[in-house]
């Protein structure tokens, strides 16, 4: 991350405790109900989808006693707390609305503080610090300043605020240094000292790409051994390890070192994805599907990209594995199932996917000739900056 970037994501940070009052939205029109979202927590969407925010504000504050009262495990509130948002669809002012009407509600606040915690990392994108322009920094960073406030005020509204710490701390990975992260992560723990998902935030913080290293994650297993955790959520935080252990090697193009390694995460985690969480089991996977495409071994790519997207549930990683497959796919000779991974790629986001149906509808490959659809898909491909649709546009705007 640029150094100006740090510096000021670290200063926002060491002002943040000072900050005590939620920001003041102004009221606009509500618009007709947004799609549906089902899942485990689905009606909760719902109520907040028809802005029945106070039967909603009720059920979420019982989930919240009910963890409090340890009759339900801090997964199941991240669980419900994630059925409730759907940053694709839900425009700011509905979470405004429900704190107006609900100004003293930890729920509330929370989720508030999340919708915008969630717009900042995707204003960021994914790419590497070196490859994001400053501009999405600065995006990131007011936003975060549009979320401190309500995190900061949940605090203290009800007596185990792990949803407010657990978003502090994913937000701390972007901005803080180390020893503030951890700073961070000690007043946790002393606050909620039995919560198993932010000792696995705070594994997160220590991975190789946010500047943490194999070492810290292996001496922070080590040090979770003894606090209560159960057999699930301890292989959870060593198939982490593994999973850095791998990315490391992927990163390298050691992809027979790789593989071992996230493998091992794989298998510690088979059957309780939801508690490692769908995006990094998705990731792990997903990983495991491009070592295998990138080494000729295209069937056992399908594999691991279905199972990848069997968890992925939504992540920013999922048309790629969609357009993965379908090279994969196309590889084994089937045309048909290649298409449509293409296509859904496509559709969700993917600019090599895009560019791809570009100039397969353009030419007829695979495919009739279509030079709409193939002029719909490169103009996608060349919106997104994919260099090879920026060098095709020209030549199939001539036959357009």
């Amino acid at each position: 991350m640029p150094t100006a970037i740090a510096r000021l994501g670290t200063a926002l940070w060491g002002t943040f405790v000072f900050l005590s009052a939620a920001t003041s939205m102004a009221a606009q029109p509500v618009p007709a109900a947004v799609s549906a979202f089902t899942g485990k927590f689905g009606n909760l969407y719902s109520l907040f989808e028809h802005r029945q925010f106070a039967e909603l504000d009720r059920q979420i504050s019982q989930i919240q006693k009910n963890y409090e009262a340890g009759k339900v495990t801090d997964q199941d509130l991240l669980d419900a707390y994630r059925a409730i948002y759907n940053p694709n669809v839900v425009p700011d002012y509905f979470y405004d609305d429900w704190v107006k009407q609900f100004p003293k509600s930890h729920a509330a606040h929370v989720m508030r503080g999340l919708h915008y915690k969630i717009l900042a990392h995707k204003a960021r994108g994914g790419q590497f610090s070196n490859q994001t322009p400053q501009a999405n920094f600065d995006k990131m960073d007011q936003l975060y300043r549009m979320a401190y406030p309500d995190l900061q005020v949940s605090l203290g509204m009800t007596r185990k605020p792990v949803m407010a710490y657990y978003t502090l701390l994913d937000m701390a990975n972007h901005v803080a240094s180390r020893d503030q992260k951890r700073q961070l992560y000690e007043n946790a723990i002393k606050a909620v000292p039995d919560s198993f998902i932010l000792r696995r935030q705070y594994m997160h913080t220590l991975e190789t790409r946010w500047g943490g290293s194999i070492g810290e994650m292996a001496d922070f297993l080590n040090d979770c051994k003894d606090k209560g955790l159960s057999k699930d959520q301890m292989n959870v935080l060593e198939a982490m390890v593994y999973k850095d252990q791998g990315w490391i090697a992927f990163q390298a193009e050691q992809y027979a070192v790789a593989l071992p390694q996230l493998t091992k995460s794989a298998a510690l985690v088979s059957g309780k994805e939801q508690l490692m969480a769908p995006s990094a089991a998705a990731e792990t996977f997903g990983e495991i599907g491009d070592s295998y495409l990138r080494t000729g071994k295209n069937a056992d790519a399908v594999v691991w990209y279905t199972r990848a997207l069997t968890v992925a549930g939504g992540c920013d990683c999922e048309d790629h594995y969609y357009a993965n497959r379908g090279l994969a796919q196309e590889r084994l000779g089937h045309v048909d199932d290649a298409m449509r991974d293409y296509i859904t790629g496509a559709d969700k986001g993917n600019d090599w996917a895009q560019s791809l149906l570009g100039v397969y509808y353009w030419k007829g490959t695979h495919v009739p000739v279509d030079k709409k659809k193939a002029a719909h898909y490169m103009k996608m491909a060349v919106d997104q900056g994919e260099e090879a649709a920026i060098k095709n546009w020209p030549l199939l705007q001539k036959e357009l």
